[in-house]
């Protein structure tokens, strides 16, 4: 049996101890480094831009009123569009927006009401809510281009459960109104 393969040698004439070949490797290094700062620069700009779209409270913003309340709403409440969703779930989302005084529209994406419906609903709103797992595509589109038309809050959620529906609210600056009942724990007591 033969003894191992001793390591083949470069054929160009390059070699590890070649000027060429440090130069090369000290460049290589070089680059190295500034990547790594360059990566490290990116995950502080990041983590930035994170802590920038989580809503603070502060006792400034608490007291601030929300920036989609309109004054031509009667009691200063906002009106919130909910498109889609699950109908069993409306009156229990509905009693959620309530509790902060917001009022409650509903369309169920195009189910039974007609698409056009939505262009009305949309100018009386100030915000709309789209549940992007239980609503037509062609609802949320449309929904969508016509916040941006009429600037208003455009909330796509990621699922039509009262949870993600009360943390909406939250990003929108809706808080219940003190004395409000709070979901369940305020019914056990």
């Amino acid at each position: 049996m033969p003894g191992p393969r001793p390591a083949p040698r470069p054929r160009s004439g390059w070699s590890a101890s070649s000027p060429s070949a440090s130069s090369s490797l000290a460049g290589a290094r070089t680059r190295a480094r500034d990547l790594e700062a360059e990566v490290e620069r990116l995950a502080r700009e990041v983590a930035a831009l994170r802590d920038r779209r989580r809503p603070t409270v502060s006792a400034d913003v608490a007291e601030t009123p929300s920036p989609i309340r309109s004054p031509g709403v009667p009691g200063g409440a906002c009106r919130l569009l909910y498109v889609g969703g699950r109908p069993g779930l409306v009156p229990h989302l509905r009693d959620v927006a309530e509790r902060r005084q917001a009022s409650l529209l509903h369309h169920d994406g195009g189910k039974e009401e007609t698409l056009q419906r939505i262009d009305d609903l949309v100018e009386r709103a100030d915000a709309v809510l789209c549940p992007v797992d239980c609503v037509s595509h062609s609802a949320c589109l449309r929904v969508k281009h016509l916040c941006q038309r009429h600037d208003k809050p455009f909330l796509p959620l990621k699922s039509s459960s009262r949870s993600c529906f009360t943390r909406a609210l939250m990003d929108l600056g809706l808080k219940p109104m003190p004395g409000a009942r709070q979901g369940r724990a305020g019914r056990r007591g």
